[in-house]
């Protein structure tokens, strides 16, 4: 078994953002170098068999781009 770890990707920043920790998104920078990021993954041949994530949203957004990208 082949373990990837990817961390999320660049969140808006915490001084900037009224909601709460968990509700706190990607930024557009952070959207793009996440896609960046997931089209490297993919012509590696990266196939996961399953993506693990946190409930926070930017945590959840980064493994959505990649999923639909590999």
């Amino acid at each position: 078994m082949n373990c990837l770890l990817l961390r999320h990707g660049i969140a808006v920043y915490p001084k900037e953002w009224n909601g709460t920790e968990r509700e706190r998104p990607l930024t557009q920078e952070g959207l793009a170098k996440t896609k960046q990021v997931a089209a490297g993954l993919k012509q590696r041949g990266m196939k996961p068999t399953y993506i693990l994530c946190s409930p926070f949203i930017c945590t959840q957004q980064t493994p959505e781009i990649t999923k639909d990208a590999l």
